[in-house]
């Protein structure tokens, strides 16, 4: 993932992707979506990070008493399109830091609120179209020794937000939808195959981030990296569906 930054240090790959991950890939002013396809199905983003207390000098909202790798965290960072980029960074006074965290903050509870409310309505089409984006790879071995505690007991243990406490509720909510699609399906095998790639792909984005960070890295992977938020509400009942039934998270 790369996205568009003009900056004397840049902020790493980590810190944007996370970024863009919990911005749902959208602009935070416009709502804007900040992915595309090439024609050979590459994804590419078309979205700039803003600093929001600024870096430099010369930039707006600057703050001379916050260090790297502060200014380049996450946290003060903001998503935005090159238009809204733009208008934030040439109007400081109506753009000001409490102003665009509090921006950002609610451009957040906005698309999580959108997926929430798309829950209900998904069905077998949305679900195909992120089992298409993670596709199954039949040559994953699962340790079926490995035994999951319950959701509440995971969550503690990981000390997960509320917030995404409230996220995996939420998509439990329609969990049986999909095993009534995996026991529907004329493929056996199915849930097996889909068990272990998310397995896999929770391994490979596992690392020394907190587990907040892990499970949108996890969300953003199983949604095929889409904004649309019917995708990302299909995407997370998967998620939910397996934070139950596998050991992703430490059990």
């Amino acid at each position: 993932m790369v996205l568009f930054f003009m900056s004397k240090v840049s902020p790493s790959e980590k810190e944007l992707r996370i970024l863009a991950i919990r911005s749902y890939n959208r602009c935070a002013l416009c709502k804007t979506h900040l992915t595309n396809i090439t024609e050979d199905g590459k994804l590419y983003h078309i979205s700039k990070a803003a600093h929001i207390e600024g870096e430099n000098e010369t930039s707006a909202r600057h703050n001379p008493d916050l260090d790297y790798p502060e200014k380049n965290d996450a946290e003060n960072l903001i998503l935005l399109c090159g238009t809204c980029h733009d208008i934030v960074d040439n109007d400081p006074v109506k753009y000001t830091v409490s102003g665009l965290k509090q921006l950002k903050q609610e451009h957040e509870l906005f698309c999580e609120q959108a997926i929430c409310n798309s829950l209900p309505e998904i069905g077998y089409p949305e679900l195909e179209v992120i089992l298409e984006f993670i596709g199954s790879n039949p040559d994953i071995e699962v340790d079926e020794t490995l035994l999951p505690l319950f959701p509440k007991d995971k969550i503690t243990k990981n000390q997960l937000s509320f917030k995404v406490e409230n996220l995996i509720r939420s998509g439990m909510m329609q969990t049986p939808l999909v095993k009534k699609y995996i026991n529907d399906h004329p493929d056996v095998f199915l849930g097996d195959r889909l068990k272990a790639h998310v397995i896999r792909e929770y391994s490979e984005v596992k690392d020394d981030r907190n587990n907040d960070d892990v499970f949108f890295l996890l969300w953003d992977t199983v949604s095929g990296h889409t904004s649309a938020f019917k995708y990302r509400s299909a995407a997370l009942i998967l998620l939910a569906y397996f934070f139950e039934q596998c050991d992703i998270f430490e059990s």
